[in-house]
């Protein structure tokens, strides 16, 4: 992993539960910030061809998945 004290993107959700980002091919820490909940942090990797998709469950565990 490069630097992960270096946000590549940081935006506050304004009530928005859905992000699209394009990243590059690459390994990822995503850590979700919320005034109101505790989100556990999720390293993930991107690669060529493949579509990545991130959920959080009710308990705010984070999920990687690849869609079709």
């Amino acid at each position: 992993m490069q630097s992960m004290n270096t946000p590549i993107w940081s935006t506050p959700s304004e009530g928005k539960k859905e992000f699209k980002l394009p990243l590059n091919i690459g390994n990822y820490v995503i850590k979700p910030t919320s005034p109101t909940s505790s989100f556990f942090e999720l390293a993930f990797q991107i690669r060529q061809g493949k579509e990545s998709m991130i959920s959080y469950d009710e308990r705010n565990q984070g999920k990687v998945s690849t869609p079709h």
